[in-house]
């Protein structure tokens, strides 16, 4: 990633194994909404509020991607 983007702020999560249900997921998770909220546009997958909130936090827009229909 940084020889794509040698520019950009690159984040990486602490653990590689995040569990939703620990504090330390909770936390991770929150992080990196805070984390989106600040890029200049979300790509996210449909129905998902973990990429509406930061949407909506940073008021930056949010590209809903699908699968296309074969």
């Amino acid at each position: 990633m940084k020889e794509l983007l040698p520019d950009a702020k690159l984040i990486f999560p602490q653990s590689d194994v995040i569990d939703r249900d620990s504090k330390e997921g909770i936390e991770e998770a929150f992080v990196e909404m805070i984390a989106l909220s600040k890029c200049r546009k979300i790509l996210g997958s449909y129905n998902s509020t973990f990429s509406l909130l930061p949407s909506y936090i940073g008021n930056i827009p949010l590209e809903t991607v699908c699968r296309k229909e074969s």
